[in-house]
């Protein structure tokens, strides 16, 4: 919702002409307009990394509750003791963040870019997000999380697309068989290692992308290379 808003709010409050006659260039408007996106992402990263942190916990048996008064130590020792345990889920868990969040942030950003209207670049984002994550629990409606899984994972290739497919199969695999070592640590190892891969490679570009159009997407005549230093008085040419 706030990278939707980035541009679509500077438009609704005409504050957009004041933002492009800076000096600054228009790479440098991206950049520092995404830059308060990526502050939020940081703070939602905590409370993440704590759920995927007492999850691993909780599947080693809660370790170090029995302990009494010390359990204020030792739980805390015994979570992140689990972490060596389970890192093929803590890894995947992570990455999740790590590659989603942005990629998300930089799909609403040039979403809103797009859009003249904020109301509409905000309905087109969620339907583009919602659409793209569910779209496994609309072609499976009928079906338990385990079955998709169960189903996905005894043929490699179909889970592979449809981890390609949509960001969502990765954490439905994580989450439902992830801590429990169903399917081998190489096999969750290899799903983890090409799924971000290539969802990496895509918010990069994306990134790459909007940074180089940056002066098209803002609509923005002049150059990044224009020379903003003023020029002195006698020089006419």
């Amino acid at each position: 919702v706030q990278a939707t808003s980035l541009v679509t709010g500077e438009r609704s409050h005409q504050t957009i002409d004041l933002l492009l006659a800076s000096p600054m260039t228009s790479r440098e408007i991206l950049l520092q307009k995404h830059y308060s996106v990526r502050r939020l992402m940081y703070v939602l990263a905590v409370p993440l990394g704590t759920i995927f942190l007492f999850e691993s916990w909780f599947a080693n048996g809660t370790p170090g509750l029995e302990d009494g008064p010390t359990a204020v130590f030792t739980v805390p020792l015994a979570a992140l003791a689990s972490i060596f345990f389970h890192f093929d889920y803590i890894l995947c868990s992570v990455l999740s963040v790590v590659v989603y969040l942005p990629l998300c942030s930089w799909i609403a950003l040039l979403v809103g870019i797009k859009s003249r209207s904020q109301a509409r670049a905000l309905l087109v984002t969620l339907l583009l997000l919602f659409g793209w994550a569910f779209l496994p629990v609309l072609v499976f409606v009928n079906d338990q999380p385990e079955a998709i899984v169960e189903s996905l994972l005894s043929r490699p290739p179909v889970a592979v697309a449809a981890c390609l497919c949509s960001p969502s199969v990765i954490i439905l695999i994580n989450e439902t068989d992830g801590l429990n070592n169903v399917m081998g640590t190489n096999d969750h190892l290899a799903f983890t290692l090409i799924n971000f891969s290539v969802y990496g490679l895509g918010w990069w570009w994306l990134r790459r992308w909007c940074l180089a159009r940056s002066n098209q997407l803002l609509g923005r005549i002049a150059d990044d290379d224009t020379d903003w230093s003023p020029q002195p008085a006698g020089d006419v040419s």
